[in-house]
């Protein structure tokens, strides 16, 4: 890192730098967050997906045989 150019509130600067950099991991620890959230919302609406997925195949299964059952009759 270059040294800071020499400036009347010198101090100040530094905090400025310091709060800037808090900001920063503040906001990536916000998004990293984020990330997790969506990961784990994607893994939900998978698991979602899957279960309609074999619901409709139970379904169609049961109004199939039923079907077959009243052409029997």
């Amino acid at each position: 890192m270059l040294p800071c150019p020499p400036c009347v509130n010198h101090h100040h600067h530094h905090r400025a730098r310091a709060d800037a950099n808090s900001d920063a991991e503040a906001l990536e620890s916000k998004l990293n967050d984020r990330d997790a959230t969506v990961s784990k919302r994607d893994a939900e609406l998978v698991e979602s997906k899957r279960r309609i997925e074999k619901f409709t195949e139970k379904t169609r299964e049961g109004m199939q045989s039923a079907l077959n059952s009243l052409m029997k009759k």
